[in-house]
């Protein structure tokens, strides 16, 4: 049995990271394109926190309304998904 690995042409950055104010997720896209993306944040128990509205490519979240803990952002443009974990700390 053999593995690829596929490496998508998008990255998702958070930061800082850890946060406990505001956290900035930039959307790298090749070329410095700007794609229509929806921007998703969950525990990492898997409940859905919320979506994050966009601005260009970058994206902001209020953290201090977060509980403190490790969360995923997940960022679906058409049929690329790309992830990144960030921790909340206060």
């Amino acid at each position: 049995m053999s593995y690829e690995t596929f490496r998508s042409p998008f990255s998702l950055v958070a930061w800082p990271n850890p946060a406990n104010d505001i956290i900035l997720l930039q959307l790298r896209l090749p070329h410095g394109e700007v794609l229509p993306a929806n921007i998703t944040l969950t525990s990492v128990s898997g409940g859905h926190v919320v979506a994050i509205q966009r601005n260009g490519n970058a994206y902001t979240l209020d953290a201090a309304r977060l509980p403190s803990g490790v969360y995923v952002a997940t960022a679906t443009l058409g049929t690329e998904v790309v992830v990144t974990r960030l921790v909340v700390a206060h």
